[in-house]
């Protein structure tokens, strides 16, 4: 059992719906074994005051035979899926801002990945290109 704290408090107060609940809210760390990621982050819920969750995992598209990771950076926006008192819950992605917009796509046949350092690779299913930047 965990020691009750203030964080103990918030958390227990049921969230807005009283059951599993969609909330947004930004990475505030990472977890890592060595120097790889774990596939778990904390998120801060800007709407609970900056309350912090406890570790969720990352949902991604495979895991067992097939292994692909690729998780949120920290300070990015997030979607979680929550318990009622917020704290269990999934990290569903990242979401997209009016400050952390789509980029490289330009129209809805592209599928592009823009990495932190200005690479671009695209694809457009309509034209069968792949671009290279």
């Amino acid at each position: 059992m965990r020691p009750i704290s203030k964080v103990n408090e918030q958390m227990h107060q049921k969230g807005p719906t009283g059951g599993a609940h969609p909330r947004p809210g930004i990475v505030s760390a990472i977890e890592m074994s060595g120097s790889a990621p774990t596939g778990r982050v904390r998120v801060k819920f800007p709407d609970r005051g900056n309350l912090e969750s406890y570790w969720l995992h990352v949902i991604v598209q495979n895991s067992q035979d097939n292994k692909r990771y690729h998780g949120p950076d920290r300070g990015e926006q997030v979607a979680c899926i929550m318990d009622e008192y917020d704290e269990n819950g999934f990290v569903l992605g990242a979401i997209f801002s009016k400050v952390d917009a789509p980029t490289g796509a330009t129209t809805a046949d592209d599928d592009s990945m823009t990495y932190k350092d200005g690479t671009v690779i695209g694809y457009n299913r309509e034209t069968h290109t792949v671009t290279v930047n």
